[in-house]
């Protein structure tokens, strides 16, 4: 790799960085809220977390709930 080559792709990651800031403040607390528990819920179906280490299902389900009704 060239060295233009790598300064144009740093350069890339920081627009990046800069648009992800911007997602963040403009996201509401809903949205973020239900990215969080995709996350998990991925990451449990990929077995990429223990279950024992999880949240409790009652918590998990309230969480959904809460979702389902601010939709």
């Amino acid at each position: 790799m060239n060295k233009k080559a790598y300064k144009d792709y740093l350069n890339r990651w920081k627009l990046v960085a800069e648009i992800e800031k911007r997602e963040i403040k403009t996201t509401t607390f809903e949205l973020l809220l239900r990215q969080t528990i995709s996350i998990w819920d991925i990451s449990k179906s990929l077995q990429f977390s223990d279950k024992s280490n999880s949240f409790d299902s009652l918590w998990v389900h309230l969480q959904k709930k809460w979702i389902d009704r601010h939709a």
